[in-house]
């Protein structure tokens, strides 16, 4: 998977996804050198669990964007489906569609954006749960 970024991210609002109250998970890209975050997704559910929320967040100078997600409705992996909808909110095109796709779709779209903007730093991938 490869992700595309035109000139700079876009500043698409987080504030409407963001659901403390109901974090599910975030996956991250970690700069080895200073151990800051390059790429940051975040996962949300909704209190009835009808609808998951993401935000992603993209912290790579001279790439710096946002941008979050809402997906409802049942019968496919709404956190992917979410996350989808926030990374192309924060001008990001990804060479694959993980849209209902799941965890590990999930993880590859957020690496791919860090390989995109890591300009040759080093990173690694974490994964955390509440």
């Amino acid at each position: 998977m490869h992700a595309s970024i035109d000139g700079l991210c876009r500043y698409e609002g987080t504030g409407k996804f963001r659901r403390e109250a109901h974090f599910r998970g975030e996956i991250s890209a970690i700069d080895v050198a200073n151990g800051e975050a390059i790429v940051s997704a975040r996962i949300y559910g909704s209190p009835a669990g009808s609808a998951s929320y993401a935000c992603v967040w993209i912290l790579a100078d001279p790439y710096y964007g946002h941008g979050g997600g809402r997906a409802t409705g049942y019968g496919y992996h709404r956190p992917s489906a979410a996350l989808q909808v926030a990374i192309g909110r924060a001008g990001i095109r990804l060479s694959e569609d993980i849209d209902g796709h799941g965890e590990e779709a999930m993880r590859n779209a957020v690496r791919a954006i860090a390989a995109a903007v890591a300009n040759g730093r080093q990173f690694v991938m974490h994964h955390a749960h509440p």
